[in-house]
C-alpha cells in the first residue's frame, strides 16, 4: 500500500516545487503555507521505506497509512484545484487582457480564492501534524530508496557444469535426438515455464563431448521476443567466424550464411525463442537446408506452440527437480560452504523449499536469499512471514517466491504493476493505454534536463515490467513495436495481492464493495438491471472507473448494461459522485448524449468515450484543462469537435479513428501543442474566398511532436489556398511513423494537388505512406528526385484511386521498402519511366553495387487497366552499358516473397526473381502467366542474367485466367510449392502429370470451376498432400475404369481432409477414398446427382467428421456407417430425404448413427 504514497508524495512535491520556481505561492500570498506543507510532506517520505518493511505485522503502521493516504488525496486534488484555477485565470488573460480588472472583482478573484486556499492548507496541515506525531510514537524512522534497472537478458554457450545439479536423464535424452542422422535440419525443442533450466539444459548439450565431435560448426543464437531472421543470420555468422557481419544486405548475408554452413554438419541453438508463426520460421528454415544430413536445430521455449510451428521432432518437456536434486541445488547456495549446517535450518530450509516445486529458479532465488541470513530467526521469518499467510493451493504457495521479485522491483514500477490488477484475467492489455492510463494517475515521472517525454518514460517502464517477466504474450505491431501484452493468471493474482484494497473489479455476480478504494473497474455484466451499488458512492477518493474491454463486434450487438436510460443512469452516478476521478471510461454504453456536468470532473486526465453514438460533444467538455487523453474512436455519428477545444492545453492524445461522419476540426486547435496522438485531421468544406481552411490546416505547424500514425483527410478541399502551404505541415514531424492523406471525392484538379502535395512532404523518419485520390498527374519534386534520401526508412507504401496519374516516382532506389501496393491507377502504363541516367543510384544500378527494390517482400499491382509492363522501353535504350538491362533484371527485387496481380489484362512481362513465395495472378493475360512461370524455372548460364535454379515458390494461386489452356510443364521446378489453387479458368481441360507428379511437397490442392475432366492422374503420386478441394467443375468425373489405379491412393498417406463440391457429374463416390488411410474429414455439398453413399464407407477407420450440405437424391445412410467407431461429427444440412430417415430416436436410420457424439440434422 506504500506504492501510492511514494506516487502521491512525488505528485504533491512536483506541483509545490513548480509553484516554487514561478513564485506563484507569493503572486497568490500562500507561500509560506505551501512551503510548510513541503516539509511536512518530504519529512513524511523519508520514513515510507520503513513503513513498507513494517506495516505487514503492524495494524497500526497499516491504520497509520490509511490516515496519510486520505490527506494525500485531500493535499493532492487542493494543489490540482490551484493549479486548474491558474490555467483557467491565464486562459482568460490571453484571450482578453482587459478582463483583468473584472476578473478580480469577480466573485472568484485571486484574494477571495486565495482566502479559500489558505483554509484548505490549514486544516491538511492540521491532519498531518496529528499523523506527525503518531510517527513518532510508532518509532517509523528515515531510510533510503535505492532504485536499480535490470539489464537485458542475454544467454551464451557456456556453462560451468559443477554448477549444474540434475537434468542427467534430459541431456542424455536430448544428446541422443541431436546425433541421430536419419533426419536434416530436424528440430529439437526443449519446453517448459520460466525457470526451469532450459537454457542451462541446452548449454550442458552444446558443450557435451560427443555432440563437439559430431558437428563440424556449432552455433548459439540467443533469440528472444523479436523473431527477426535478418538479425539471426547475422548472430549466426558472427557465432561462426568470431567477426560481426560486414555487409548489411541481407541478400549478403543470406550468401555469406550458406557459404559458411553449405555441406557442413551444424548444431544451431535458437536460445528463448517467441515466435509462433510457422511462415516466419520457414523464411529462416529455407537459409539452413544447405548443411550436411544430420544437421540440427536445438531451441528452447516456453510455449509448445513454438516448438509446433516449426514441425518438430518430439519436445523434451522439463518438469520441476526432484526433492533429492531441489535440496541439493538449495543447499549448495543457502549455506556457506566449508561450514557446519544448522540442524534447525535445515529443517526450515526443507520445508520453505516444498513451495519452490522443484524450480530450479525458484530454488535460487530463494537459496540466494537466505545466504546471507544466518540465524534460525532470520530463517523462520522468511517462512512464517514472507512465504505464508496464503491459502495452501499449488498456484497461491509460488506468490510468495514470485512477490520476492515484486519486492525487488524499483518503487517507480511496482505502483505501475499493482495497477494492473484493474484488469481482468486473461485481458490483452493496450500498451499504448496502459502507459496512458500510468500518466493519468501520475506515476510517470520523466526527465527534464534529458528532454524525456512521459510516453517515452512509459515505455521503458513497460519494458522493465516485461524483462521481468510480469508481462508474457506480446503482440507486435508491423513496423516492429509491441501493441499488447497479457498477464499470466499467477501473475494477475500476485498484482491484487500487493495491490490489497486498493482496486476492485465488479461483476454482476457479486457486488461487494471495498473500504478506501482507488481504482475500479467493471467486469463483464450480463443484467440489463445492474447499477452502481450505494456503497460505492461513498468512495470520494476514487481516482479510475474502467468499464470492461470488449471486442467491437460484441459492442455492436448490444449495450453492457442494458437501455440507453440504464447506461445514462450510471453515466450521471459516476460524475456526481467520483469528483476526483483522474480516469474514466465509458466507451461502448451506447449513449446518446455525453453530459455537460463532465465539465465538473476538473481532476480528469483520461476519459474513453469511444464506440458511443453522441453526434457532438458539450461544448462544457473544453473546461477539462487537466485532460490528457481524450478517446472518441469508432463514434461514427460524431460530426464536430468542441469549438474551444484549444483551451484543453495539456490534451496529449487525441483518438479520433473511425469517426467518418467527422466534418472538420475546430480553429485553434494547432494551439494543443502538447498533442503526440492525432489520429486523423480533417478539412473542413469551405469557399474559395475563406481563409479559415488554410489557417486549419497549417495549425498543423506547430504540433512538432505528433507521432504514430496520422491521416489527412479531404485534402481536395484546399486546391486555392495550396501555394501558401510550407513544409512545416509535416516535415517538422520527426516522430511521425504512418501518414495518409486523403484526397475529397470530388472532380480533380491536377495542378493544384501538385502543389499542395508538394508542400506535404513528410519527415525523413517515415515508415508507412498511404495516398488515396490524389489528382495529379505526375509528383512533386520531392518524390520524383532524391526519394531515396527523403524517404529512407520508408517500409510500405499504398497508392490507390489515382485517376488522371501517368508516371510514378523512382520506388525501386528506397532502401528500406518491405510493401508496395499499386491499386486503380487507371491511365498508368509503366511503373518506371526513369532510366536513373546521372543520379548516384543510377550509376551504383549499373555498376551492379546496388539493388533494385532491395528490401521489398510484398508486391500488389491492382486493377491497373492501361499497365503495359515495368520499364518504358527508353529506359533500357537510353542506358550507357547494353549489358545494362540484364544486370537490371538480375537485380531486382531480391528480397520479394510475395506477388499480386490482379486485373492487368495488358501487362506480358513482370521481372521477378526465384526467391518468390507467394504468387496470386487475379484476371491476367496467359501471356504473362507463361513468362512469370518461365522465369522462375529458367536456369541460365552465368555469363548473362540468370537466377537461381531451384525455385522457393510455396503458394500459387491462379484466378479467372479465362485464356488459360494449359499449365506450363515447368510446374515441375516448383518443387517446394505447398499450396495450388486454381479457380475460374474454364479453358484449362487437364493438368500436367510430369510437372504435378514433381510436386513432392504439396499440401493443399483447390480445383475450382475449371474445364476439367479428370484429376485422378494428377494427384495420385501427391504424397505430401494434406487437403484437397475439388468444386464447381461441370465436366469433372472423378472415377476411373481401372480398378487397379485406386491402390496407388494408398500412398496418400498425409491427405485427412477432401471437399467434393458442387459436381453435376457425381453419381457415386469415386471408389479411391476408401484407400486414402489418413482421411479424417470428408465433405459432400451440392452434388444434386449424387445417388447413395456406398458401403465401404465402413473401411474409412480414421474419419471424424462427415459434412453431407444439399445432396437432395440421397435417400438412406448405408449400414456400414456403424462401425465408423471414430466419427465424431455428422452435419447433414438440406438433404430432406435423409433428414426425414436420421431424425433423433425416430428415423429409420438412426440407429446407425445414434453412436456418434455430435449428430445435426437440418
Amino acid at each position: 500500500m506504500t506504492e501510492i504514497l511514494y506516487t502521491l508524495a512525488a505528485e504533491i512535491l512536483m506541483k509545490l516545487g513548480s509553484l516554487a520556481a514561478h513564485e506563484l505561492g507569493s503572486l497568490w500570498g500562500l507561500k509560506d503555507d505551501l512551503s510548510k506543507l513541503r516539509d511536512t510532506v518530504s519529512a513524511m517520505e523519508a520514513v515510507f521505506l520503513d513503513v513498507e518493511e513494517k506495516q505487514g505485522d503492524s495494524r497500526e503502521v497499516k491504520n497509520w497509512v490509511r490516515k496519510l493516504r486520505a490527506v494525500f488525496f485531500e493535499a493532492d486534488d487542493l494543489l490540482d484545484d490551484f493549479y486548474t484555477e491558474i490555467t483557467r485565470r491565464n486562459l482568460l488573460m490571453q484571450k482578453n487582457p482587459s478582463k483583468k480588472i473584472s476578473i478580480f472583482f469577480s466573485k472568484s478573484n485571486p484574494v477571495l480564492y486565495s482566502l479559500e486556499i489558505h483554509q484548505r492548507l490549514k486544516v491538511i496541515r492540521r491532519k498531518l501534524e496529528a499523523i506527525e506525531k503518531d510517527k513518532h510514537m510508532l518509532h517509523l524512522v528515515e531510510k533510503q530508496v535505492v532504485d536499480f534497472e535490470l539489464p537485458d537478458r542475454e544467454t551464451h554457450s557456456f556453462v560451468n557444469v559443477d554448477e549444474v545439479i540434475g537434468r542427467e536423464d534430459e541431456k542424455r535424452v536430448t544428446v541422443d535426438r541431436l546425433l541421430d542422422v536419419r533426419e536434416n535440419v530436424c528440430v529439437v525443442p526443449i519446453i517448459g515455464i520460466g525457470g526451469l533450466g532450459k537454457t542451462t539444459l541446452a548449454q550442458l548439450v552444446y558443450n557435451e563431448d560427443r555432440v563437439k565431435k559430431h558437428f563440424d560448426l556449432r552455433i548459439w543464437v540467443f533469440v528472444s521476443h523479436i523473431f527477426n531472421v535478418k538479425l539471426i543470420v547475422e548472430k549466426m555468422i558472427e557465432s561462426i567466424t568470431g567477426m560481426k557481419p560486414q555487409s548489411l544486405h541481407f541478400d549478403r548475408l543470406q550468401d555469406q550464411l550458406r557459404k559458411e554452413i553449405d555441406g557442413k554438419k551444424y548444431l544451431l541453438v535458437l536460445d528463448d525463442m517467441w515466435n509462433e508463426n510457422r511462415e516466419i520460421w520457414l523464411k529462416l528454415q529455407d537459409l539452413l537446408i544447405g548443411g550436411a544430413r544430420g544437421s540440427k536445430v536445438l531451441v528452447t521455449t516456453r510455449s509448445g506452440l513454438v516448438a509446433a510451428a516449426m514441425g518438430t521432432a518430439p519436445p523434451c518437456n522439463l518438469k520441476g527437480l526432484p526433492e533429492d536434486m531441489s535440496w541439493s541445488l538449495f543447499s549448495k547456495l543457502a549455506f556457506k560452504p566449508g561450514e557446519e549446517i544448522n540442524s534447525s535450518l535445515v529443517a526450515i530450509g526443507k520445508e520453505i523449499l516444498r513451495k519452490c516445486a522443484g524450480v530450479p529458479l525458484a530454488i535460487r532465488i530463494l537459496g540466494s536469499f537466505l545466504y546471507y541470513k544466518e540465524t534460525e530467526a532470520e530463517w523462520l521469518y522468511v517462512k512464517n512471514h514472507q512465504l505464508t499467510d496464503m491459502a495452501e493451493s499449488a498456484d497461491i504457495e509460488i506468490l510468495p517466491i514470485l512477490k520476492l521479485s515484486y519486492d525487488n522491483l524499483p518503487i517507480h514500477l511496482k505502483h505501475c504493476f499493482s495497477y494492473c490488477s484493474i484488469f481482468q484475467k486473461n485481458q490483452t492489455i493496450s500498451k499504448k493505454t496502459l502507459i496512458q492510463l500510468w500518466i493519468a494517475q501520475g506515476f510517470i515521472r520523466s526527465n527534464d534536463e534529458e528532454n524525456e517525454c512521459q510516453e517515452d518514460v512509459g515505455e521503458r517502464y513497460f519494458m522493465g515490467l516485461l524483462r521481468r517477466s510480469f508481462f508474457q504474450d506480446v503482440k507486435e505491431h508491423r513496423l516492429g513495436d509491441i501493441i499488447s501484452c497479457k498477464m499470466h493468471d499467477l501473475i494477475h493474482d500476485l498484482a491484487k495481492m500487493v495491490a490489497e484494497n486498493e482496486t476492485l473489479m465488479l461483476t454482476s455476480a457479486g457486488n461487494k464493495s471495498s473500504v478506501n478504494i482507488c481504482h475500479l473497474s467493471v467486469g463483464p455484466v450480463h443484467d440489463s438491471a445492474w447499477e452502481l451499488p450505494h456503497s460505492l458512492l461513498k468512495e470520494k477518493n476514487l481516482r479510475t472507473f474502467l468499464m470492461p474491454i470488449a471486442s467491437r463486434d460484441y459492442l455492436k450487438s448490444g449495450r453492457f448494461i442494458g437501455s440507453e436510460k440504464q447506461s445514462k443512469s450510471v453515466v450521471d452516478a459516476v460524475i456526481s459522485n467520483f469528483r476526483s476521478l483522474r480516469v474514466l471510461d465509458l466507451h461502448g454504453l451506447g449513449i446518446n448524449e455525453v453530459p455537460g456536468s463532465v465539465s465538473m470532473l476538473k481532476h480528469l486526465r483520461y476519459i474513453d468515450l469511444s464506440e458511443n453514438n453522441f453526434v457532438t460533444l458539450p461544448k462544457s467538455m473544453s473546461k477539462l484543462l487537466n485532460l490528457q487523453t481524450l478517446k472518441l474512436s469508432y463514434c461514427f455519428d460524431l460530426c464536430e469537435l468542441p469549438e474551444n477545444i484549444h483551451k484543453m492545453v495539456n490534451i496529449r492524445h487525441l483518438e479520433l479513428d473511425g469517426c467518418l461522419n467527422l466534418s472538420k476540426m475546430p480553429c485553434g486547435i494547432g494551439q494543443l501543442t502538447a498533442l503526440r496522438t492525432l489520429s486523423q485531421f480533417v478539412i473542413g468544406q469551405e469557399t474559395s474566398t475563406s481563409s479559415k481552411v488554410n489557417a486549419v490546416l497549417t495549425d498543423l505547424n506547430g504540433l512538432v511532436k505528433l507521432r504514430g500514425k496520422l491521416t489527412l483527410r479531404n485534402l481536395g478541399c484546399i486546391e486555392c489556398l495550396c501555394p501558401k502551404i510550407n513544409d512545416a505541415v509535416l516535415k517538422n514531424k520527426e516522430y511521425l511513423q504512418s501518414l495518409r492523406l486523403e484526397w475529397t471525392y470530388e472532380a480533380v484538379n491536377d495542378e493544384y494537388d501538385e502543389l499542395l502535395l508538394e508542400g506535404l512532404q513528410p519527415h525523413e523518419n517515415l515508415k508507412v505512406l498511404f495516398i488515396e485520390r490524389y489528382g495529379g498527374q505526375s509528383f512533386p519534386k520531392w518524390m520524383m528526385v532524391g526519394l531515396h534520401s527523403s524517404l529512407p526508412k520508408l517500409t510500405k507504401l499504398t497508392l490507390k484511386n489515382l485517376k488522371v496519374c501517368k508516371s510514378l516516382p523512382p520506388f525501386g532506389c528506397l532502401p528500406s521498402l518491405q510493401s508496395l501496393k499499386l491499386e486503380n491507377l487507371t491511365l498508368l502504363e509503366y511503373i518506371e519511366h526513369t532510366s536513373y541516367d546521372g543520379s548516384q543510384f543510377g550509376m551504383e544500378l549499373q555498376k551492379g553495387s546496388a539493388m533494385y527494390f532491395p528490401s521489398l517482400k510484398e508486391l500488389k499491382l491492382c486493377n491497373l487497366p492501361c499497365l503495359k509492363g515495368w520499364w518504358k522501353k527508353e529506359v533500357m535504350a537510353g542506358s550507357e552499358s547494353s549489358s545494362f538491362p540484364n544486370r537490371l533484371l538480375l537485380s531486382s527485387f531480391p528480397s520479394l516473397s510475395k506477388l499480386t496481380i490482379q486485373d492487368c489484362l495488358m501487362l506480358e512481362f513482370m521481372p521477378i526473381n526465384p526467391r518468390l513465395e507467394e504468387l496470386n495472378l487475379i484476371r491476367v493475360g496467359n501471356k504473362l502467366l507463361q513468362q512469370l512461370m518461365m522465369l522462375l524455372e529458367t536456369t541460365l548460364s552465368a555469363n548473362c542474367s540468370s537466377f537461381l535454379a531451384v525455385s522457393k515458390l510455396k503458394s500459387l494461386y491462379i484466378l479467372d485466367v479465362r485464356e488459360l489452356f494449359l499449365l506450363p510443364e515447368g510446374l515441375q521446378n516448383l518443387s517446394r510449392l505447398d499450396h495450388l489453387e486454381i479457380n475460374g479458368c474454364p479453358n484449362l481441360l487437364s493438368l500436367p502429370i510430369e510437372g504435378m507428379r514433381a510436386l513432392n511437397m504439396l499440401r493443399f490442392l483447390h480445383v475450382h470451376d475449371c474445364g476439367l475432366t479428370s484429376l485422378f492422374q494428377a494427384i495420385k503420386h501427391l504424397y505430401a498432400l494434406e487437403t484437397l478441394v475439388i468444386s464447381s467443375c461441370k465436366e469433372m468425373n472423378l472415377s476411373t475404369d481401372n480398378d487397379q489405379e485406386y491402390l496407388q491412393f494408398e500412398g496418400l498417406k498425409s491427405l485427412h481432409t477432401v471437399y467434393i463440391q458442387e459436381i453435376p457429374k457425381l453419381v457415386h463416390l469415386p471408389v479411391w477414398l476408401q484407400y486414402l488411410p489418413s482421411l479424417r474429414a470428408l465433405h459432400i455439398e451440392k452434388c444434386y446427382s449424387l445417388l447413395d453413399l456406398p458401403d465401404w464407407i465402413s473401411d474409412l477407420k480414421s474419419l471424424h467428421a462427415l459434412f453431407i450440405y444439399k445432396c437432395p437424391k440421397l435417400t438412406s445412410i448405408p449400414a456400414g456407417m456403424v462401425h465408423l467407431t471414430s466419427l465424431e461429427e455428422l452435419r447433414i444440412l438440406m438433404c430432406p430425404n435423409l433428414w426425414t430417415c436420421c431424425q433423433n430416436e425416430q428415423g429409420e436410420d438412426w440407429p446407425k448413427i445414434a453412436h456418434i457424439p455430435k449428430v445435426i440434422v437440418k
